[in-house]
């Protein structure tokens, strides 16, 4: 019983520290690209949310060894074990989601060298950032953007909107980043921070509100 206890807890850290390291991969990479595209303040964590989100340790992260595979998710421990499971199923399945942005085998393949870079969060969320600007472009809408970003199907594409928005409001909600620089003291509350965040970003704020406002689906 007590051999049954100990190989449980070596178990449970080894697991745990496993998913202490890929926990925030997905999240620490989408600030920046978000930036890099010009992409409205935490849409893409809303997005990889939508599209990989699950719960670890009381948390609602986005999984970058997430796979979909016509339908049916799988969640791996690592990117090893992820890489083998996706190696053995392109070979006779090419509808399949892959990575933090559940970026799609069949349609977006032809972006990336082969599936380990595929599956790389920076390059999978940097290609994510990149057709939803495609998108945006094409459509003029972002809330048409996002809904095509996952379907073309009328009806699938107003839920995952909504599904979406939820998390994108979620997001936004929690402590700015701002709460972690260096320059802004301690003793500032979470108001006064976000109070500071919205006058450097008024004009970006004002002018996605806008974008946001312009057509619904």
């Amino acid at each position: 019983m007590k051999l049954f206890f100990y190989f449980t807890v070596i178990l449970f850290g080894i697991t745990h520290q496993v998913h202490s390291k890929s926990i925030n991969k997905c999240a620490e990479s989408i600030d920046k690209i978000e930036n890099k595209y010009n992409i409205p303040n935490k849409l893409l964590r809303a997005i990889s949310l939508t599209e990989s989100g699950r719960t670890i340790d009381k948390k609602f992260v986005s999984w970058p060894w997430s796979v979909n595979v016509s339908g049916k998710s799988y969640y791996f421990k690592d990117k090893a074990s992820t890489l083998v499971f996706l190696q053995k199923k392109v070979k006779y399945q090419k509808n399949i989601d892959i990575g933090c942005m559940q970026i799609n085998f069949k349609y977006h393949n032809e972006q990336f060298k082969n599936l380990n870079t595929m599956l790389d969060p920076i390059n999978n969320i940097d290609w994510a950032a990149q057709y939803l600007k495609k998108l945006y472009k094409r459509y003029k809408s972002w809330n048409i953007a996002i809904s095509r970003y996952h379907s073309s199907n009328p009806e699938r594409m107003k839920k995952y909107l909504e599904k979406v928005k939820k998390n994108w409001k979620r997001e936004r909600e929690k402590k700015n980043i701002y709460a972690k620089k260096i320059y802004i003291k301690r003793s500032e509350s979470i108001g006064q921070l976000n109070k500071i965040y919205f006058e450097k970003n008024i004009e970006k704020i004002l002018f996605f509100r806008k974008e946001f406002e312009k057509k619904e689906l």
